[in-house]
């Protein structure tokens, strides 16, 4: 019960700094995703439906704060981190600094993608909510560095914190 209060707690603090926080930076608002940092950090600590549960809660709270439809912001979560978990399990395995910082990237990059993609496949039916620019493939390719980097600082904070993940990567012999 605590524990699952715990990351309760976690959820909602991620979503107040991302939507109430960093709403307010016009620089950091498009350049850095704390959601999908934090909700791809959790591939590395639960399971699959635990993770699908708490993505679904974060996306139906973001999905109340955006101005693109509902339930697309959801829905882009939930398949970029279904992306990200089949690459944990199948090609990322070892729970490191560089598979967390490609697994981040990699679901930053699908998150846009499927976005993109239900935005033209809306575009198609003949509903019209966002228009891409170069300034928006630029902002997503800035979050996609950015949040590589707040992927590996929270990794290397939470392993000095704790010892449950391997520091491959930091370890001196392993260089």
């Amino acid at each position: 019960m605590i524990n699952r209060f715990l990351k309760l707690l976690v959820i909602f603090l991620v979503l107040v700094i991302q939507i109430g926080w960093l709403g307010n930076f016009d620089f950091m608002r498009t350049k850095l995703n704390i959601l999908i940092v934090t909700l791809t950090f959790f591939i590395f600590l639960f399971d699959f439906k635990e993770l699908i549960g708490w993505t679904l809660l974060a996306g139906y709270i973001m999905d109340l704060y955006s101005s693109l439809p509902f339930g697309l912001i959801s829905i882009s979560l939930i398949i970029s981190l279904i992306f990200s978990y089949f690459l944990f399990r199948n090609y990322f395995t070892n729970r490191s600094l560089i598979s967390l910082s490609i697994l981040v990237a990699s679901t930053t990059a699908a998150f846009h993608l499927v976005i993109i993609f239900l935005g033209w496949l809306a575009g198609q039916i003949g509903f019209s909510f966002y228009e891409f620019s170069n300034s928006w493939v630029t902002s997503s390719i800035w979050q996609i560095v950015f949040n590589a980097i707040l992927a590996a600082i929270s990794f290397s904070v939470y392993t000095y914190l704790t010892n449950r993940l391997k520091r491959n990567f930091l370890v001196k012999g392993n260089l």
